[in-house]
């Protein structure tokens, strides 16, 4: 038989766990106290931050590098921190000025210098009377970030510029491939009847629009928004001027770049219209109100077929673009030519637009204070279809047409190649595809063809 534990044996065995528990969560509280005593160390250090003349910096930041243990100094540029060991080290850093690491070692006051960041200061900045630094700058000019804007892939400059710029507006005139883009610097201005901008390109004044500009071939570009910067282009400069610096030459060995980019683009939104039946309901109505007779096509409305016309004439298309360029040159003659291509299929039916593009940048030092220079570029474009062609499909009723007095199903094309149409009054209801958007599109043969050439 088993013998139980006495009453007093039992109150011994619960003190003695208690008291061990009791243990171990002082012993664990000990620790969760020292934790942070240890991270931070006994090394005190304390210093003062100063700028090049002397004069104490208040609010200079200190940090124990690779952690978040920190303090920033007073008014009077002081500081004090607690460091781990003697293989720490202080980052110092303040806006505007060069950040400064020094390791503690068995130092117990450190005192830190920091000396003014002029790199943002040197900056240069291309203006009307020329460059100057960005420190000297007082005029309100804006710059374009261009490796932003080409990775939007542009085909035309004044799009890759929309949202690049404060003050800046980019507005496309229309949806169409190559459709040129209006440009407003400040808001409108009234200067000879015109709000554009000046458009300057490696110093020559090129008028409104730089559409037949290789984006690729962009260096850099600023924006003249105020009348001390622009004053030297007189009123033609009243609404702004661009100034673009194309890519030119260097010294060294010759390098090719080879760079192409594909992108396909799919119909939006379409516009909700009305069915066949629902037109034809509602046209009869009409003459029913006026008392005339209705148009015989429509005598049944439920039997109609309807043609969207919108998903006719839109389509997935693909945008295109290939550049070549090879620069390098000598000490004396350096030189940059490229190419480019660029094809653009519209999403509406029919539409294109295509451009060639090529610039040599030439220049040499014939002596130490006489330098020649030869800028050339040529473009070629060439654009078709699109227009108002797609608003007009929007409103052409979804209906077969009329012949002999019954209703077909007419189709939007033939198998012959010729094209149906949609019944309207007064068009005779004949069959020649004369009202057929699909045909519009398709039949137009009028293609917008420009040259131009620029010679420096």
């Amino acid at each position: 038989m088993k013998e139980r534990p006495s009453p007093r044996s039992i109150s011994g065995y619960s003190v003695c766990v208690k008291s061990c528990r009791l243990l171990l969560m002082m012993l664990a509280l000990f620790t969760m106290l020292m934790q942070p005593l240890s991270a931070q160390g006994n090394n005190q250090i304390t210093g003062t931050v100063s700028d090049a003349s002397g004069a104490p910096m208040p609010g200079v930041n200190v940090v124990l590098k690779g952690t978040t243990t920190g303090t920033i100094t007073g008014t009077d540029g002081s500081y004090s921190l607690r460091v781990a060991n003697s293989q720490a080290v202080l980052q110092f850093s303040f806006i505007g000025y060069l950040g400064q690491e020094v390791r503690v070692g068995n130092q117990g006051t450190i005192n830190v210098i920091l000396a003014e960041d002029t790199q943002a200061l040197e900056e240069v900045v291309v203006i009307g009377y020329g460059t100057v630094k960005k420190s000297d700058l007082t005029g309100s000019v804006a710059s374009v970030n261009t490796e932003e804007l080409m990775k939007r892939r542009p085909i035309s400059l004044e799009q890759g510029m929309q949202g690049m710029a404060a003050g800046v507006q980019v507005i496309r005139n229309s949806g169409q491939p190559g459709g040129e883009s209006t440009i407003r610097i400040r808001g409108t201005a009234t200067i000879n009847n015109s709000a554009e901008p000046l458009y300057v390109i490696d110093g020559i004044m090129v008028g409104s629009s730089a559409s037949f500009l290789n984006p690729n071939d962009v260096e850099s570009i600023e924006i003249l928004k105020d009348a001390s910067a622009t004053a030297i282009y007189g009123s033609r400069g009243a609404n702004g001027v661009i100034m673009i610096t194309t890519k030119k030459g260097s010294k060294g060995r010759i390098s090719l770049n080879f760079d192409a980019s594909f992108g396909l683009q799919t119909p939006g939104k379409k516009i909700e219209v009305a069915n066949a039946a629902q037109f034809a309901a509602a046209a009869n109505q009409v003459s029913a109100n006026d008392n005339t007779s209705y148009n015989p096509v429509w005598a049944n409305p439920s039997s109609l077929h309807s043609i969207d016309w919108q998903d006719e004439m839109s389509r997935n298309s693909l945008m295109q673009q290939y550049n070549l360029s090879a620069s390098g040159g000598s000490e004396n003659t350096q030189a940059m030519m490229s190419v480019g291509y660029t094809n653009n299929e519209g999403i509406i039916r029919a539409s294109n637009y295509n451009r060639i593009t090529a610039r040599a940048n030439i220049t040499h030092n014939i002596k130490d204070f006489i330098r020649t220079g030869l800028n050339i570029s040529y473009m070629h474009s060439e654009s078709e279809g699109g227009g108002n062609l797609f608003t007009y499909a929007a409103l052409v009723p979804t209906m077969d047409t009329l012949s002999d007095g019954n209703v077909l199903h007419v189709p939007v094309q033939y198998a012959n190649g010729t094209y149906g149409h949609y019944p309207r009054e007064g068009n005779g209801f004949n069959n020649k595809g004369a009202d057929n958007p699909v045909a519009q599109a398709d039949l137009a043969d009028a293609v917008n063809m420009s040259d131009r050439t620029l010679v420096n």
